[in-house]
């Protein structure tokens, strides 16, 4: 990936986006897609939408949630301690030890000394409802006038840039799916197209997929392509006969499975085929859990495929992808959309 992507992707990892609090990250990246775009808009719920207008059908909606997973400030105690709840689907035991962000107040949450525990003590599972903030406040007056009960928190780490082009951040599920939505986007405006391309950044998928049910409605597409990460299972005591065999650099993970539309998915491959871009594939016999799930079920019902990029440590602050995938997502997705004529039958048979 040249330098000026790299840039772009790393000032798009530094805004915050917990669930129900998306608008600084809708706003940026508004900022960025502005030039390349037919008007922006957002809509009640807080969804984003980027229009490529053109007279050609199928509508073709390209879609990637810009929420992550985050902290609620649920109470202060007397001592000016925060008292903390999920966002989405976190992990109790990834907390201790870790900074905080609420807004521009930092925090660390807090842990008990390896030295408190009795010799013969077992570690305990960390309930979150367990835990607490120290922001550094005397005590719950002072902690008052800096936070307010229901004030989101998320984690306060940086980007690190590991060997072989791969990169760790907290949230990379789902910034990265944005960043691969913002290029694509850029992308397809330098061309003639034949369909009409609708970009939605959704919201609050980590919280029960809300931002694709309602952004869904609006744009009433035919086709519908979700951009997220998925699980790779290339690292210790990853269960990949569970959850399948996927690595990171081997390319984009597609879904295979009854939420995704079976034309679409050969249309894909073959695509992928033409440009020598490498591809992975996820058994989802089932619900998805993306916004994809959603998006099929939309209106009377959308042609839906589920594109990921492969994502080490999931809901972790240390989230690891490689750029190379993110490069060939782009890639596949610009070709497969350029190449669309409007008269392609997204029926199952």
């Amino acid at each position: 990936m040249k330098a000026a992507a790299r840039k772009r992707l790393a000032q798009l990892l530094a805004v915050p986006s917990p669930s129900g609090e998306e608008g600084a990250i809708q706003a940026h990246v508004a900022q960025q897609l502005r030039p390349s775009v037919k008007g922006i808009h957002r809509d009640v719920h807080g969804n984003q939408y980027y229009p490529l207008p053109r007279k050609g059908k199928p509508r073709v909606m390209l879609c990637a949630h810009c929420d992550e997973i985050g902290l609620m400030v649920r109470g202060i105690d007397e001592h000016g301690f925060l008292q903390i709840s999920p966002i989405g689907g976190v992990d109790g035991s990834t907390l201790q030890g870790q900074r905080v962000r609420i807004g521009n107040v930092r925090g660390v949450i807090g842990c008990p000394p390896i030295h408190f525990r009795a010799s013969d003590e077992k570690p305990k599972p960390v309930s979150i409802d367990k835990l607490w903030v120290d922001i550094g406040a005397r005590n719950k007056a002072e902690a008052a006038r800096r936070v307010t009960i229901g004030d989101a928190l998320v984690l306060d780490t940086p980007v690190t840039w590991l060997r072989n082009d791969r990169i760790a951040a907290r949230g990379l599920d789902n910034r990265i799916g944005v960043f691969i939505l913002m290029e694509t986007l850029k992308r397809l405006s330098r061309r003639r197209l034949a369909v009409d391309v609708m970009g939605v950044t959704s919201v609050q998928e980590e919280v029960g997929l809300r931002g694709a049910t309602t952004s869904g409605y609006r744009c009433d597409p035919q086709v519908a392509i979700n951009l997220d990460v998925n699980f790779a299972t290339d690292h210790p005591h990853a269960d990949g006969a569970r959850w399948g065999e996927t690595a990171l650099s081997a390319g984009p993970i597609l879904a295979r499975g009854a939420g995704v539309n079976p034309q679409l998915l050969t249309a894909f491959q073959a695509v992928a085929k033409q440009n020598a871009i490498p591809l992975q594939y996820r058994a989802e016999p089932e619900a998805s859990g993306t916004d994809a799930s959603a998006l099929q079920r939309t209106r009377g019902g959308v042609a839906t495929l589920d594109m990921g990029i492969p994502n080490r440590y999931m809901h972790t602050a240390v989230e690891t992808v490689c750029l190379e995938d993110v490069t060939h997502c782009v890639e596949l997705l610009t070709a497969w959309v350029a190449q669309c004529n409007g008269t392609s039958d997204y029926t199952p048979r």
